[in-house]
């Protein structure tokens, strides 16, 4: 059925995204992926002369516990929790060899271990006009393979498990490549760094950049302070990011919008104390955290986005201050925040009172309350209370939602919402 579908729309498919992760899905949903060793890479090259976006993964697949012991019956060479599909063999990276030149945006999710280095390396190096590149690799490929990068043309790099890329022994290297690339503006690694001191302080047109999970060595954060030029910083559950460190963020790095300090467990309320120096931040990520609304009363005017949830004492201490301040916040994330009482609501309607007799128009607050002693009673219009705000489930085609996430990217989920 796949190929039929590219062989009548063959001139206008230019994306092709088989980088997904199925949960809960049902047999009848996997056809599809069922079908792809008999349609090789080969084929979907030579049927779409247009393709310039290829997503390719290890699928893995996990069925419901429902199907679970079906599936364990049906696919003898799997557990019952999950499988991943081979969907990427070695012929397929040497097909894609021959019909990558034209690509400008690549992901590869490699769950095995049985590839050449050389094969990977030669498949980068065919990409001339490449502007994004993301690999998944939890296999050990080494980090020369990025040498072959066109360093004229990439603009984003997404490094996600790539701990034998950073190395002591090749931290020279890898300095070089990103020394060579002059216009990249988005960088991320995650949990990719084995202790190698990588150079950050050569990107200074950086715009995005991500450092997450676990890092040996501070000094990489060091030089995020001389990035001067940087719009989005994600630190998720980096074990290095300290109070330090956030406030020499807040003094350095003015010209940020988009802050993700999530799961950051060192941090403590004395960091906070100059966040309002951050003119220009839309988004703020402190869930998980030990902080509390003390100092978010200074957070900026522009903020659109602040998600607090699980984080214990955040209470209507601040909270108050910051929606009096505040002009276009969109998301006010609160589940499971203990300390949040009605008492906030009525802070909400006093200040939509004051802004109705200016005739200040501002767009509709959503607010989740799970877990919290926050009530939509007598809420305003304006207003809207949910149970929750999760993440949108998408299919990672565009990295940057990934990792810096906008009001778009959430989906409020109403108490009379189907939970499953």
């Amino acid at each position: 059925m796949f190929k039929e579908v590219l062989k009548r729309c063959h001139k206008y498919v230019k994306t092709i995204d088989l980088n997904t992760t199925i949960r809960d899905a049902k047999d009848d949903e996997l056809g599809l992926y069922h079908s792809l060793p008999s349609l090789s890479i080969h084929d979907i090259c030579q049927l779409c002369p247009n393709l310039r976006c290829l997503y390719l993964n290890e699928i893995q697949i996990h069925p419901s516990r429902k199907l679970a012991s079906t599936r364990k019956r049906k696919y003898k060479h799997t557990s019952g929790s999950s499988r991943i599909c081979s969907t990427i063999t070695s012929q397929m990276i040497q097909a894609l060899i021959q019909h990558s030149e034209n690509f400008t945006h690549f992901s590869l999710n490699l769950q095995r271990h049985d590839y050449s280095s050389d094969c990977i390396s030669n498949l980068i190096t065919r990409m001339k006009n490449l502007k994004m590149l993301h690999l998944n690799s939890g296999s050990k490929l080494p980090g020369e393979i990025l040498m072959g990068l066109s360093f004229e043309t990439i603009e984003e790099i997404f490094l996600e498990e790539c701990k034998t890329f950073w190395t002591l022994e090749n931290a020279d290297l890898l300095n070089t490549v990103l020394q060579r690339c002059t216009n990249l503006d988005t960088f991320v690694l995650n949990d990719s760094i084995q202790g190698a001191n990588v150079d950050l302080c050569r990107l200074k047109h950086l715009k995005n950049l991500g450092l997450i999970k676990k890092m040996r060595d501070s000094n990489q954060l060091r030089c995020v302070l001389q990035l001067h030029n940087l719009q989005r910083l994600n630190v998720q559950a980096n074990n290095s990011v300290d109070d330090q460190f956030l406030k020499q963020i807040f003094k350095n790095c003015r010209q940020l919008v988009y802050l993700n300090i999530s799961r950051c467990f060192h941090l403590s309320d004395g960091g906070m104390t100059d966040i309002g120096k951050l003119t220009k931040l839309e988004y703020l990520i402190m869930s998980y955290t030990k902080l509390s609304s003390r100092y978010l009363r200074g957070v900026s005017v522009n903020l659109k986005v602040l998600d607090c949830s699980n984080c214990k004492r955040v209470s209507d201490y601040g909270l108050h201050a910051l929606i009096q301040r505040t002009v276009h916040l969109k998301m006010l994330i609160l589940q499971m925040c203990p300390k949040v009482t009605g008492l906030l609501v009525r802070a909400i309607n006093h200040n939509i009172q004051l802004r109705d007799t200016k005739n200040e128009n501002y767009p509709l607050l959503i607010i989740s309350n799970e877990g919290t002693m926050l009530d939509d009673w007598r809420i305003s219009h304006r207003v809207k209370i949910v149970k929750k705000i999760v993440r949108k489930f998408t299919y990672g085609t565009d990295f940057k939602d990934v990792y810096f996430h906008t009001e778009n990217d959430y989906l409020p989920i109403s108490y009379d919402s189907v939970i499953d």
